[in-house]
């Protein structure tokens, strides 16, 4: 069994050309020409209608960017410790795209109560799909192996297990809610995958 029948996924890892740039338009407009050049070459393995887009930190930026851009793009997105703000009116072109925010109420970085809270009332009070878009939050961070990150801000890691422990076990100390304000479990097999699954 191949890894592609496994997890028959394709991946796209763009990076910014700089640091603290937050995505230019050109830049943006870059990542959406890469993505169309591999769903031309793969048009017969690739359903348009299940694409996803995530981003940590400044990748976050790009995310939301990106879904502004092109709003009827992308099926989902999903951010982590995303920075920058999200307004009303990109919340507004956006309204039909699930979103999930991950943050950690200790980031050094990303402050939770000044970005992370804000941006997710923003995007709730705004969004069309309530019961699909997410928002975690993480008491501690924590690596899937148990251990403890120096760095608060990097979350990438954490979704890296699909917010689950190496050991199968939940990931600790983390709440998550739709747009509805109702709790969501999550655990083996409830995780990132399966809400991709259900867009």
């Amino acid at each position: 069994l191949s890894l592609h029948d496994a997890l028959p996924i394709f991946i796209m890892m763009p990076r910014s050309v700089g640091a603290f740039t937050f995505w230019d338009s050109g830049q943006i407009a870059s990542v959406k020409a890469a993505v169309d050049y591999v769903v031309s070459q793969f048009k017969d393995n690739i359903d348009t209608s299940k694409i996803v887009i995530m981003g940590s930190s400044d990748g976050g930026a790009m995310v939301r960017k990106m879904i502004v851009a092109y709003p009827d793009y992308f099926c989902g997105a999903l951010t982590l410790c995303q920075t920058g703000f999200y307004t009303a009116d990109e919340a507004k072109i956006t309204s039909k795209v699930p979103v999930w925010l991950i943050a950690n109420k200790r980031d050094f970085f990303v402050l939770y109560p000044i970005f992370q809270v804000p941006m997710w009332n923003t995007v709730k009070s705004n969004t069309k799909v309530p019961g699909k878009c997410r928002f975690t939050s993480l008491d501690y961070l924590y690596y899937p192996d148990g251990s403890k990150p120096r760095n608060t801000h990097n979350l990438a890691r954490v979704a890296s297990y699909d917010l689950q422990m190496i050991d199968g076990s939940d990931y600790p100390y983390c709440h998550t809610v739709d747009g509805n304000g109702h709790k969501v479990d999550i655990h083996a097999g409830n995780g990132i995958i399966a809400w991709i699954n259900t867009l």
